[in-house]
């Protein structure tokens, strides 16, 4: 699945659910469900349905060789990035105020310092400007890769978009503008009652649900 980017569900679906032991009636409304779910969501998520975001700049960063449509590579160690930066190293050589979006699919577990890079985003970003993010969540086992030195919960992202006078110098750099915890990440589901139940009660899910969410996807906007 290229940079976690969900695909309608295929037609072989309900068959190999079935093999599985999933009831067809089950398997039948979680296919209407992500539906309504894709129809709900076009409008907001176009940039993950493979249509070019508006003109601009907006960058993909860290993601190697995925490429997203209407968005330029950043990476360092990309065949052929349409910027190669390390961006690990802080700050960037971007201008303030420069960038319309950033994308970080599966990037942000591996930069070294978590704060200092969410600080590096909100400057290179317009007033306004996306930042959408998706990583591993801390329960799942792919989280512990060796590379990675980050982890996250609901709380890391609640923390990124709130307004405290302990944490980045006292103002508030994002807003939420979505999130979603996926549990069952599989590439042709785009939704089932675990997902909207972690994604609507992410504490309640995290603190009392024992099937470890495979991912968080987050979307916040430069305040």
């Amino acid at each position: 699945m290229e940079a976690g980017i969900a695909r309608d569900a295929g037609e072989d679906a309900p068959i190999e659910l079935a093999r599985c032991g999933v009831p067809r009636l089950l398997v039948r409304y979680l296919q209407q469900m992500n539906k309504a779910e894709a129809a709900v969501e076009a409008p907001a998520h176009a940039e993950s349905r493979g249509v070019s975001p508006p003109a601009g700049k907006w960058l993909n960063m860290g993601g190697g060789d995925v490429q997203l449509p209407g968005w330029n590579n950043v990476d360092l160690h990309s065949r052929q990035p349409d910027l190669r930066i390390d961006l690990f190293k802080l700050p960037w050589p971007l201008e303030p105020g420069s960038v319309d979006g950033i994308a970080m699919f599966h990037f942000l577990e591996h930069v070294p310092d978590l704060e200092a890079t969410v600080v590096e985003v909100n400057r290179v970003l317009k007033p306004g400007g996306l930042f959408w993010v998706r990583v591993p969540h801390a329960r799942h086992p792919a989280a512990y890769d060796i590379s990675h030195r980050q982890f996250f919960t609901c709380s890391t992202f609640h923390t990124i978009a709130a307004n405290a006078y302990y944490r980045f110098g006292g103002r508030q750099l994002f807003r939420t503008e979505s999130f979603r915890m996926r549990v069952l990440n599989a590439p042709w589901l785009k939704w089932s009652p675990l997902d909207w139940f972690a994604s609507r009660f992410p504490v309640a899910y995290e603190k009392f649900c024992w099937i470890a969410p495979a991912e968080i996807e987050w979307r916040g906007r430069k305040v």
